[in-house]
């Protein structure tokens, strides 16, 4: 499945990154790594930023992105 991203500063809780700070940005279509039982996804990092190398698994919440190839 591919998403796009649609929002980069939702938190999620007070310790959790937005994903600006993962270093997405919206617009970016990226492949779902795999799926959470609570409905969040997990999208690999495509970016290096401060708090994450590419590659790393990152959790996304579904106000966060939409589909866009099943």
């Amino acid at each position: 499945m591919k998403i796009e991203i649609i929002d980069v500063n939702y938190v999620a809780s007070d310790n959790a990154l937005t994903l600006e700070e993962c270093g997405f940005k919206v617009g970016d279509v990226v492949d779902v790594s795999g799926e959470y039982r609570d409905g969040k996804l997990s999208i690999k990092a495509i970016r290096k930023t401060r708090f994450v190398n590419i590659g790393n698994e990152i959790s996304i919440s579904e106000n966060e992105y939409k589909v866009v190839e099943e």
